[in-house]
């Protein structure tokens, strides 16, 4: 085939990207057929449970839910089901124009983008669930179906006084993530505020400490000496911050924007319009659930979202190569 002919192809192909779900995304029975039915994703599997010592694929499979929700567990355990996922899928597909992950799902996109390799990956993620699940106590709550982002910000600056409360995960354009102090986050004068600000629900979510805050200074300074002396490869995919909403520029910028993701907020809105502003029109979420795509669909129009949880997930994905290009 001539240089022409593979351009004529390359444009038939959809940009699109791949996204790795957080923590609020797991399971009993994430990851278990694709374990069944790939080498790839049992090789990861069985890997993950030789290095840590024990069967994160039987939490994975069989719960119980208790036990997964354990943040320790959890980010480990949807670490690994979008790695293994991805490496059953990654040589049927074009390469990806972006990958990006929300909160722990960061540290999934930069192992599916090349910049760290599996078992450091897994190792980084276990650092992060023990100093955050160390970290001190606090409560998360979501904001649902708001008229105006900035009577939400209000609202926050308005109730803080000497309390820590603002956004935590701008997640898309009627749902946004609240943390801080829990005494403050469970009083019921604090939903109603939110209330009376448009907000049409305030849902406190099952999680015991206050993500992506000031509460988390002493987890991500930690966690930035921890990350110090980790090497980062080149990215073989770009993949788009949390933290700036852009893509990183430099895999030394890695360990820095990880650490300071853990006190601030989640750009996932604004991740999702740059994607789309650079032509990405095909978002694939790997992992457990479909929380993502469902955030994709809330956000952009004229675009396709489709989450692969299973084998039999594939066949909605479409980002295959062109028909006349089949083996």
């Amino acid at each position: 085939m001539n240089a022409e002919g593979r351009t004529q192809k390359a444009e038939h192909v959809p940009r699109y990207v791949v996204l790795c779900p957080g923590q609020g995304s797991q399971k009993p029975g994430m990851g278990k057929e694709f374990y069944e039915q790939s080498a790839q994703a049992r090789a990861i599997y069985d890997q993950a449970n030789s290095i840590l010592g024990f069967s994160l694929s039987d939490l994975c499979f069989n719960g119980p839910e208790e036990k997964l929700m354990q943040t320790e567990l959890t980010q480990l355990a949807l670490y690994v089901t979008s790695v293994a996922i991805w490496e059953s899928c990654k040589d049927q597909w074009p390469v990806p124009a972006f990958v990006a992950g929300h909160s722990l799902g960061e540290i999934s996109a930069l192992t599916v983008s090349g910049a760290l390799a599996f078992a450091e990956g897994l190792r980084i993620v276990q650092k992060r669930g023990q100093l955050m699940a160390q970290a001190p106590a606090g409560a998360m709550a979501a904001i649902l179906k708001y008229d105006d982002i900035q009577k939400v910000e209000g609202v926050c600056r308005d109730l803080a006084g000497q309390h820590v409360l603002q956004i935590a995960n701008y997640n898309s354009p009627v749902q946004v993530v609240v943390t801080g102090h829990a005494e403050l986050l469970r009083a019921e004068s604090t939903a109603a505020a939110f209330k009376v600000a448009g907000a049409r629900r305030f849902v406190l979510l099952p999680v015991g400490g206050a993500f992506h805050s000031p509460l988390m200074r002493s987890a991500a300074e930690a966690f930035e000496s921890f990350l110090k002396p980790i090497p980062f490869a080149p990215f073989k995919i770009p993949v788009v911050s949390n933290v700036t909403a852009q893509p990183y520029a430099d895999p030394q910028q890695v360990g820095t924007q990880l650490a300071k993701q853990l006190i601030s907020a989640v750009r996932w809105t604004d991740s999702l319009h740059y994607m789309q502003s650079q032509g990405v029109n095909v978002f694939v979420e790997l992992g457990s659930g479909a929380v993502l795509t469902g955030l994709v669909k809330q956000t952009l129009e004229s675009v396709q979202a489709s989450a692969v949880q299973t084998p039999s997930d594939l066949a909605a994905v479409q980002i295959g190569l062109p028909q006349s290009s089949a083996v």
